[in-house]
């Protein structure tokens, strides 16, 4: 990411989130962790470190428009 992105920008402190919501974050987190694991792997190829690496980006970038759209919905700004 060439960008720096301010911890908080992403956070859920302070925000009620709801049920389908929160699966949907965990399911989230559970994917990438697993990921990170395949990546680490002695045996896993430079082709699939990429695919991994990119998957890990998609999943950041629905992560952080998901919590936009609940904070858009409680009204909460934007950090920047």
């Amino acid at each position: 990411m060439n960008e720096t992105v301010s911890s908080n920008r992403y956070s859920l402190i302070g925000l009620e989130v709801d049920d389908a919501t929160m699966a949907q974050l965990l399911e989230m987190a559970r994917r990438h962790c697993k990921l990170v694991l395949e990546h680490g792997r002695s045996q896993t190829s430079a082709e699939r470190r990429q695919e991994i690496r990119e998957e890990i980006q998609t999943l950041r970038s629905e992560r952080e428009a998901l919590i936009a759209r609940v904070k858009s919905s409680q009204k909460i700004p934007h950090i920047a």
